[in-house]
């Protein structure tokens, strides 16, 4: 009867030691603001992995976490907004919005976006591309610059579809894992 009880215990036991280990590197903090670095990301380069090409150590600081004002952690060699890294190999930054302005006088803005230089590429399947408003159009270029996607928003004042499939709203697809991508935004 007492066996039921000590394998109880001992499981317990187990998942309390699982749940208690660091995943930063020794003696470095495991987080900046909400978000946790699990190491080879680290806060600062004495924190976060080395990068070694051939026996020879990088300059790049691929890994390192700047961590500004205490809460906001930004990827150095991108300079990009940190928003979540988890252990099955994603890292999510925050891209800037780029609103259009509305006057007659602009009607491309090319919003290029470029992880070249660094082991990151672009998931196809964690991100696609939303265009909200009116007589707006986007495309996606290649490093090419083939196009690789893209869709037009039309106007219709009285719809209520809240799909996002080309009326007042529109979504194109990223291709798979490319390291450089040039959004054009236009209106008509």
């Amino acid at each position: 009867m007492r066996f039921p009880f000590i394998t109880l215990s001992v499981f317990s036991w187990l998942c309390l030691t699982v749940t208690a280990i660091s995943l930063s590197k020794p003696g470095c903090p495991e987080k900046c603001g909400n978000v946790t670095i699990p190491y080879p990301f680290g806060v600062g380069s004495k924190c976060s992995a080395k990068c070694v090409i051939d026996s020879t150590e990088c300059k790049e600081a691929f890994y390192t976490i700047i961590c500004q004002n205490s809460s906001t952690p930004f990827l150095s060699i991108i300079n990009m907004e940190v928003v979540k890294i988890s252990l099955h190999g994603t890292l999510i930054v925050k891209l800037p919005v780029s609103p259009m302005n509305c006057s007659d006088t602009q009607t491309t803005v090319p919003v290029p976006i470029s992880l070249r230089g660094s082991p990151f590429t672009i998931s196809a399947h964690y991100n696609s591309l939303f265009v909200l408003g009116c007589k707006s159009s986007v495309w996606l270029h290649s490093e090419t610059m083939q196009t690789v996607g893209g869709c037009t928003a039309i106007c219709d004042g009285n719809s209520t579809d809240t799909s996002c499939s080309g009326v007042n709203c529109c979504q194109t697809n990223i291709p798979e894992r490319p390291q450089e991508l040039g959004v054009y935004i236009s209106k008509h």
